[in-house]
């Protein structure tokens, strides 16, 4: 099958060959629905998965590439709704069709009809022509999940899968947490399958098969991580680290190398400025050569560019270090904001390794702002970053590299290879530019709000993005913009994005959070979600597999005969289907029907096995065909010839003929006729009812033991079973009988109280209710007490009627319901009164003394129209040395009064109630002061002179500070908390 198509310009990036077409990709293809997409031929041949990891290294290296332009096509509209689809060869596993892929003939799609990623009987499918093409037509508007059987090695392993070929396109994430846990994680760099995750105090080294986690502590604060470096050929490793630490009480700052399993950290450079690498920025291209910016003593000073150089000691040389560090000054200064981006931060070096054919390149960058506008529309100053390229071989700028980013305000990623730069813009969205084009834009690409990263050699960017509808990765195609995956991520186990990493395949990923690292896998095969919007929608999809080796189609007998009987299923086991089918490639087979049989129905089971049906009364010869598929290749058909033997026909249907029975129906009743229908006459049977209420009697259906309940059942089904004598055929048979519905005694009544409040009138008191079987009945409620009245099925006090809680703090009332159909029902209610506070008319004192030198001393309580006030009123006193506690008047706890300074104290006390419902009232008194016998006496323990409940040395020391402080004499000055009058004489010795 193949369409024609218009041609349509797009600017996109290639990496190999000449333009070609490509079909419009289909956005979020596993997540949502697919838009149009498909891809025209081209030549090629299948690669392994390994071969992809070989060719991704290869594509790593070598010679930076210039974009190309190629062209997209859509495909052609058709008048039904449809769905049309191709299948192509993803050699290089980059979810995208090259034009050295082809697409794949005889793969089999079918809509999941149920969702279940397994393909059931009676769901549609298609096999993929010459060109590697398939169609569904026909189709009703709605939601279509399509799929592609046997594609996932995944699956292999648990005998579901082909081995031979692997779903890329569309595939969903295995996610797992990593093994390891941190705090405030600074950054993180992939070498090998080695995770460096570096902290303030240490250096976390994570395997990231899962196996094993160190730590390495650091003995100084880390600022930030510049490169990982391996020695392939000794096996060893290291990482390169900034910091600060501290040098006789001074702070210092340095770049240190910490070997694995090493010594301990080896300090490369030394400054004595403690601000030098406070917030660093540093970059190493992977042949290991950078920068790291040694910033000012001030914020206004430039940074002097410094520059690195790592080296490694080869396998025959037996001397020197196996990975060595030289940090060398240069004359170069930059602005203390410069931010600096190489094209990856995992080296690996040994002394064998050829110098590259190109140095790399390291980014420079600093904020700036750039004036835009004109003279007529006026002028604006927006941020911008200041750019540059630094050759790290030469160890200077590369001349006419500098440009203004107008919008930018970060660098995000580099990939020197492609020669492609990330930044942030201002607004958040994430700008893709062409280094070597001048910095020229590329795409913008919005909702990406968190880290971001080039998977390097596939020209495609991974970003995390995060907001209130969930947390996702999602891979962008450099060479269109377009999305090729989007993934949902949970991101419990390892809280806050970090930064995401590509690893050492285009479908491996990791995201280190702030205390954790997620692995993402994308190696699910998933669904296309095709939506159908119209009757006359057409719609495309694309699948990519990753092909390995040879396949071989599954081998089958070509002709089985077998025999079935009149009216009678045929089934032919899956064992036994099996035996006529061989595969060399030991995949999973799909039994697939190629033809359908002429007098019957053929289906197959979950488990394999063959059904047939003959057409009802049919006897004499029928066939079908049935066919195998590996997920590759189809086998020739096995053609069945079935011979269909006459049998003698059991009865098609048992008939009732009889009216409803009256749901209070007891004792034996005729409930009506049973016809039996069979097209043999003349026919004898034994008719029994599965019921034990029920049985039939010469044609009657009896009830024979009664009280039947409407509310519980106002249907009965009857399975009537019986046994053809002449057919020599049990049958049996569903017969419905309707119950007639009568009515019911009320059961309960009862009331939802709600609190009333006395003196209240008119209001709402409590909601009636009954329990009675029967629905839809209206049941009306009355009341005994003239005071009460019901509105609908709701209680209440009349208009002008109260209760006075005084003399009736309890009502009880008789509710009575009626169902209108002669059962009435009465119940007992009892309503609580609640007292409700009235207004005060007098407020007074039950004590008007109080005594002196004594702190914190009782006057009396407040009483309240002679009651001691309750919590529902506010009680203040104006007088400040005063306060009421509960309904009790008294001095503070830290205060006393004399006699000699005032023999009565005049004070207001107020009192209002809670709720403000009435107003205060205020009552003025005179408090005498009573003359203290024993002031500065402790009437309990004389002893005990500070009052504290217990004798030590420190009660004679108050006794000794006091006379120092006032000498011997009367009592009088000092605190009246203390006891200094031991003796009770009134004098202090």
């Amino acid at each position: 099958m193949r369409t024609d198509r218009n041609e349509m310009g797009s600017r996109r990036r290639s990496t190999t060959g000449d333009n070609a077409n490509e079909i419009s990709r289909a956005v979020d293809a596993a997540m949502s629905g697919s838009g149009n997409c498909g891809v025209p031929d081209a030549a090629g041949a299948p690669s392994s998965r390994g071969d992809r990891a070989n060719q991704k290294s290869q594509s790593r290296s070598g010679q930076r590439r210039k974009r190309r332009l190629i062209f997209e096509s859509l495909g052609q509209r058709r008048v039904l709704a449809v769905i049309t689809g191709a299948v192509f060869n993803d050699a290089d596993g980059s979810m995208r069709q090259d034009p050295t892929e082809i697409r794949l003939e005889s793969r089999l799609a079918f809509i999941d009809s149920n969702d279940n990623a397994i393909l059931d009987s009676g769901e549609s499918y298609a096999i993929t022509d010459a060109d590697g093409q398939f169609q569904f037509d026909n189709l009703d508007p709605g939601t279509y999940p399509v799929r592609l059987f046997n594609t996932s090695s995944g699956q292999a392993s648990s005998g579901r899968g082909s081995s031979g070929q692997r779903q890329t396109y569309p595939t969903g994430a295995i996610q797992s947490a990593l093994p390891t846990s941190f705090e405030a994680p600074i950054d993180a760099v992939l070498a090998g399958d080695q995770l460096n995750v570096l902290t303030a105090g240490s250096l976390h080294q994570i395997n990231t098969s899962g196996t094993r986690t160190s730590q390495i502590p650091l003995g100084f604060e880390a600022t930030g991580l510049v490169a990982a470096v391996s020695n392939p050929a000794l096996g060893v490793s290291a990482s390169m680290i900034v910091g600060t630490f501290d040098e006789l009480g001074e702070g210092r700052s340095g770049i240190w190398l910490v070997r694995s399993g090493g010594d301990g950290p080896q300090l490369l450079h030394y400054s004595p400025n403690p601000h030098a690498f406070s917030s660093p920025s540093a970059a190493v291209g992977a042949d290991g050569k950078g920068v790291v910016i040694e910033a000012g003593e001030n914020s206004e000073d430039s940074g002097t560019v410094l520059a690195v150089q790592v080296t490694a000691r080869s396998a025959e040389n037996t001397t020197g270090e196996p990975i060595s560090v030289q940090v060398t000054p240069t004359n170069a200064t930059v602005p203390s904001n410069t931010q600096v981006l190489a094209s990856q931060t995992s080296i690996s070096l040994s002394g064998n390794d050829s110098t590259p054919s190109i140095s790399s390149r390291t980014v420079f960058a600093w904020p700036v702002f750039a004036t835009t506008g004109t003279s007529q529309t006026g002028f604006q100053s927006i941020p911008a970053l200041k750019t540059s390229l630094w050759s790290n071989g030469a160890g200077s700028w590369i001349e006419g590299s500098e440009t203004v980013i107008v919008g930018a305000t970060e660098l995000v990623s580099f990939d020197d290879q492609a020669g492609l730069l990330a930044v942030r813009y201002a607004e958040g969205d994430l700008g893709i530019l062409d280094v070597d084009a001048g910095f020229a834009p590329l795409h913008q690409l919005s909702g990406v709000n968190g880290p971001s990263t080039f998977v390097t050699g596939e020209e495609a960017i991974a970003s995390i993005r995060t907001n209130v509808d969930g947390d996702m990765l999602i891979l962008h195609d450099i060479r269109s913009g377009e999305v090729l995956a989007r993934q949902p991520l949970d991101l419990e186990s390892i809280g806050q994005p970090v930064s995401v990493i590509s690893g050492a395949t285009f479908d491996s990923y990791l995201l280190v959070g702030d205390s954790g690292v997620l692995s993402i896998e994308l190696e699910q095969p998933v669904a296309h979600y095709v939506q159908l919007n119209r009757e006359d929608a057409s719609q495309s999809i694309l699948f990519g597999l990753q092909v390995d080796g040879e396949n071989q189609a599954p081998q089958t007998r070509p002709h089985v005969e077998v025999s079935a009987i009149e009216d009678h299923r045929l089934t032919i086991d899956a064992s036994e289907i099996a035996s006529l089918v061989t595969d060399a490639n030991h995949d999973r087979l799909v039994s697939l029907i190629v033809q359908e049989p002429q007098n019957g129905e053929v289906t197959i089971s979950p488990d394999g096995a063959v059904r047939y049906m003959p057409n009802q009364d049919y006897n004499g010869p029928d066939s079908f065909a049935i066919g195998f598929h590996d997920g590759q290749s189809e086998s020739q058909p096995i053609q069945f010839s079935v011979s269909v033997a006459a049998q003698p026909d059991a009865p098609s249907g048992i008939r009732f003929r009889g009216d409803a029975i009256p749901e209070h129906t007891e004792g034996r009743y005729e409930v009506g006729t049973i016809e039996i229908d069979d097209v043999d006459l003349n026919n004898h049977y034994v008719l029994n009812v599965l019921d034990s209420r029920f049985q039939v009697e010469n044609g009657k259906l009896i009830l024979v033991d009664g009280g039947l309940n409407y509310e519980h059942e106002h249907q009965i089904q009857l399975t009537l079973a019986g046994y053809d004598n002449e057919a020599g055929q049990y049958f049996s048979h569903d017969i419905i009988i309707l119950v007639e519905d009568e009515n019911d005694p009320i059961d309960e009544v009862y009331a939802d109280l709600v609190p009333l409040a006395e003196n209240q009138q008119g209001v709402f008191v409590a909601t009636l209710g009954a329990i009675d079987e029967d629905e839809g009945q209206t049941i009306t409620f009355s009341v005994d007490d003239p005071r009460f009245e019901v509105i609908g099925d709701e209680l209440w006090l009349k208009p002008g009627e109260s209760i006075d809680y005084e003399t009736e703090s309890v009502v009880v009332l008789n509710i009575t319901a009626d169902d209108n159909a002669g059962s009435t029902a009465t119940t007992e209610i009892r309503v609580s009164i609640i007292d409700v506070p009235e207004a005060v008319t007098q407020i007074s004192l039950s004590n008007e003394t109080v005594l002196e030198f004594e702190a914190g001393a009782t006057v009396g309580d407040v009483l309240l129209d002679g009651v001691p006030a309750a919590d529902s009123y506010r009680l203040t006193v104006d007088d400040p040395r005063f306060e009421i506690d509960g309904s009790e008047l008294k001095l503070l706890d830290d205060q006393w009064v004399r006699r000699s300074a005032a023999e009565q104290i005049e004070l207001t006390i107020t009192a209002q109630d809670n709720n403000a419902n009435f107003d205060s009232i205020s009552g003025t008194f005179v408090i005498e002061v009573l003359p203290n016998e024993t002031p500065f006496h402790n009437d309990d323990d004389p002893y005990d002179v500070d009052g504290n409940g217990v004798v030590t040395p420190r009660d004679a020391l108050a006794i000794i500070n006091y006379l120092n402080l006032y000498g011997p004499g009367p009592v009088g000055p000092g605190d009246p908390g203390y006891g200094y009058d031991v003796n009770g004489d009134g004098q202090v010795t």
